[in-house]
Order: C-alpha cells, then structure tokens, then sequence
C-alpha cells in the first residue's frame, strides 16, 4: 500500500500566488514534481491581509489536513498601516497573525513556518521600508512565542540589496505605488517582458513594483526547501539506518 503523500499548504497573498510577482511556489512544485513523497496546495490570493485571509482560506488549510504549513502573511497589512493607521496597527497585525497561527496549531498536527516579509521598495531611508522591518520583527516574535520555525526573508533580502550595493532611480515614488502595479502588470502580461526586465526598466533591483518581487523570489525558494527538508521522517527510518550500518560493518 503507498504511503500518503505529506501535504504542504502556503498561505499568503499576491506574493504567494504568483500571478503579479514571480512564482515561487510553482519553482517548489517544479522541484519536487518527480517525487510522489509530497502533495503542494495554494491557499493564496491577491490583496490578502491577516483580516482578510482566515474568512477566506483557514478552514480550507483546517480542511486539508497538512503536515506542513507555510505561512507568508503581512505586506498588506504593512501597505495599508501608511494610508488607514487606525485599521492597521502593529498590534492588530500581531493578534490576528498569532490567532491564525493558534487556530492552525490547534486543529492541525502540522509543522509551521512563519516568513517575515519582503521589504516594501529598496530605500532603506523611507518609511514603507523601515515599517516593513517592524513587522518582520513581530512576525519574528510570534514565530519564536508560538515555537513555529521562522523563515527570515526580510533579512535575506535587506542583504541582498547591501550586496547588490547600487544606487538606482525607481520610475515611481511610493504614493504611486498602485500605478507601479498595474504598469508591471501591463509589461508582464500584455507585453510579455520577464521580472527581470520589468525590474530593469522600473529601476528596482529586486522587485517589479514596491511591492512584488522579480527572480529574486528565489530566495524564498530556498528558505521554503530548506524547511520542507526538516520534516521529521518516521521513526522507523531512524532503526533502519542502525539496522544497515550493522549490516554494513559486520
């Protein structure tokens, strides 16, 4: 009898699903779609906030029965923490991140990463940006409070733009950051141009707009690998491999 397969659900939004920003989920299907061992499920859609994504998806992933959750939640809260203050305050943003995570820890067995968030824009001197970090450290305090592993993505790319070490000239400013979507996406889907070209004529050096990110998603991709990888295997393998290398040695 084959052995079930070990179920994955991402949770997120635009980020996730990969229809304005570079599918990273789909490169994961793409790894592991020669092995019958994993079963990859998106619960994703664009615009997506912690207030918004439980109405839509939790009971689904509840539903699912995962063995592995990865959840990459918060741009938007982020994104609107800077034009409706009072709806979305860092604290707000905290208790409903850390319900979503009680809720899936409490009616699933499953293993549960938190990823902090792409910086929003690359100029480390503007408001967007800095608030972007404060969320990533609350998602980084929730990550440690709720003993979930956390995935430091906001890390990752704030070096990388220190590496990357160049100054450009974005086309639009922050306040334009919805034309700068929907100018990406007119490039991406209309004229067919590649992330990286999108973000070469933007003038950004990771994402195509302020807030969706270009090739270097896979960054995500290796971080998301990297945890999926960890997933304890079954005790039984642990006495086979003493049992082989008795074998082995006698």
């Amino acid at each position: 009898m084959p052995k079930a397969p070990i179920k994955i659900a991402f949770c997120g939004d635009s980020i996730s699903e990969g229809t304005i920003s570079f599918p990273w989920v789909e490169e994961l299907v793409k790894l592991y779609s020669n092995s019958d061992k994993y079963e990859i499920e998106k619960f994703c859609q664009n615009s997506l906030t912690t207030i918004s994504w439980p109405t839509e998806y939790l009971q689904q992933v509840i539903d699912y029965k995962p063995n592995i959750i990865s959840i990459l939640l918060g741009t938007n809260d982020c994104n609107g923490a800077i034009r409706f203050p009072d709806d979305f305050t860092l604290e707000s943003f905290e208790n409903n991140l850390s319900n979503i995570v009680s809720e899936l820890q409490k009616h699933t067995k499953a293993k549960i990463a938190l990823s902090s968030i792409p910086p929003i824009g690359e100029d480390p001197t503007e408001e967007i940006f800095i608030k972007s970090g404060e969320y990533s450290l609350i998602i980084k305090k929730i990550a440690r409070d709720k003993k979930c592993t956390y995935l430091p993505v906001y890390e990752k790319f704030v070096t990388l733009l220190a590496l990357k070490n160049k100054k450009l000239q974005p086309t639009f400013s922050y306040p334009q950051w919805a034309i700068s979507i929907g100018v990406a996406m007119i490039k991406k889907r209309i004229l067919g141009k590649s992330y990286e070209e999108i973000s070469q004529e933007e003038g950004n050096l990771i994402h195509v707009d302020y807030l969706h990110l270009n090739d270097s998603a896979m960054e995500l991709v290796k971080l998301n690998k990297d945890f999926i990888d960890s997933y304890p295997k079954p005790w039984y393998s642990f006495l086979a491999k003493i049992f082989y290398a008795r074998r082995t040695s006698s």
